[in-house]
């Protein structure tokens, strides 16, 4: 009986390594990697006055509309929300600026933020 038992255990495990290899096939298709999206903090001249922008994948987005001088410095992404810190001038003044999602968010005391971190 125990030679019965240890012939069939034996053959289940051929059979499962069997299965194994025949599971790993080179036809298969290699896994899709994800590509990251990339985002960049920054500004435009647009002939008159510097444009805060933020970049995703090569593609801008103006934070500020161009009436007065501004940039972005820095972007943080958190979950689905994107903010950037940055400066827009009043006056002769730059005012410290957080902008979430494409929209001022906050003002801040201060005349430039030049990075952002979101916990």
């Amino acid at each position: 009986m125990k030679k019965k038992l240890k012939f069939m255990a034996n053959m289940l495990l051929v059979a499962a390594i069997a299965a194994v290899a025949a599971s790993c096939s080179k036809d298969d298709p290699a896994p899709v990697k994800k590509q990251p999206n990339i985002y960049v903090a920054g500004y435009r001249y647009d002939g008159n006055r510097n444009i805060a922008v933020l970049w995703k994948n090569g593609t801008a987005t103006s934070l500020t509309n161009g009436a007065k001088n501004a940039w972005a410095n820095s972007v943080f992404v958190l979950g689905g929300d994107v903010y950037v810190a940055g400066c827009e001038y009043s006056g002769d003044t730059p005012v410290a600026k957080i902008w979430k999602n494409g929209v001022l968010f906050q003002t801040l005391d201060g005349n430039n933020a030049n990075s952002i971190f979101v916990k």
